[in-house]
């Protein structure tokens, strides 16, 4: 039997390991700059890259307090950001803001479970980080 990780619906596993950090988790340079433009100050800029990088590998949006710590600090790393900075938001409306430039920035189009455009991101996305192996379906 597959791992929970490894289904349909993947969950944040709690140990992930160094390559997995560095691969799934490290925004690009263009990732970043597009989050500075959407964000005021570093919390958000450090909760919207998670949300970001977390979206992109599980393809929907945990809490930031289901994120495994460790996937935050290379993201707080990364941008080079205080280690005490916590990614949260301060409003419910902020975080959906947040979910809401995520998909704009990958062109998913919110509405139904698994809409075409939606289903094709993810699953270049689980293709790319290794969940689902070349040549099969």
């Amino acid at each position: 039997m597959a791992s929970i990780d490894r289904t349909a619906y993947p969950r944040s596993k709690r140990m992930v390991s160094g390559r997995e950090l560095v691969e799934a988790f490290s925004p690009t340079a263009d990732e970043v700059a597009w989050a500075r433009g959407k964000t005021q100050n570093d919390q958000h800029l450090l909760a919207l890259v998670v949300r970001l990088k977390s979206y992109q590998r599980l393809g929907y949006f945990p809490k930031l307090t289901d994120v495994p710590a460790v996937v935050v600090d290379q993201v707080r790393s990364v941008l080079g950001l205080p280690d005490e900075l916590a990614a949260e938001t301060d409003a419910d409306r902020t975080a959906k803001r947040h979910r809401q430039f995520v998909r704009e920035h990958l062109g998913v189009k919110a509405g139904g479970p698994w809409p075409g455009q939606h289903a094709r991101v993810v699953e270049r996305d689980l293709r790319q980080h290794g969940v689902i192996l070349r040549g099969h379906p």
